[in-house]
């Protein structure tokens, strides 16, 4: 029982860090809004893996808060770029870790910021568990 206890503290303490950094990325990110401009590649979920020729974008900052070419944003929020201006997003190991009641707004902003002809690349783990886990019509 002890155990369970600390695990449940332990848990809530990770989720409450994570709504803490939420908010201030959104209170901070004014500071970061120049670098969205003329960026037509985006590079989503990016960790600390820095695409030099994309804007990437992630939640989580990892001393990349520094590089021009990073801005720290929960994008399950929206995806503050301007309809039809991106030619090409890419995302690795990043919508598994997205609520499911989020993907769905995902996507849409997804496609709402591609240009026509525009191309996103979603690379996952296994492609039909992850659509299982959001399957709300099960056949």
């Amino acid at each position: 029982m002890r155990f369970d206890n600390f695990r449940y503290r332990l848990t809530l303490l990770k989720w409450a860090k994570f709504q803490v950094k939420k908010i201030l990325i959104i209170i901070f990110f004014p500071i970061f809004k120049h670098r969205l401009k003329n960026k037509d590649k985006i590079h989503l979920g990016c960790g600390d893996k820095i695409f030099e020729d994309f804007l990437n974008i992630d939640l989580w900052i990892n001393g990349n808060i520094l590089n021009s070419n990073f801005v720290p944003y929960d994008f399950s929020l929206d995806i503050p770029i301007d309809d039809g201006s991106v030619k090409f997003v890419y995302s690795c190991h990043t919508f598994e870790h997205i609520e499911a009641y989020e993907v769905t707004r995902v996507v849409a902003e997804l496609y709402r910021i591609l240009k026509p002809g525009g191309k996103v690349r979603l690379i996952l783990p296994d492609l039909d568990s992850v659509l299982a886990r959001y399957d709300c019509n099960p056949s």
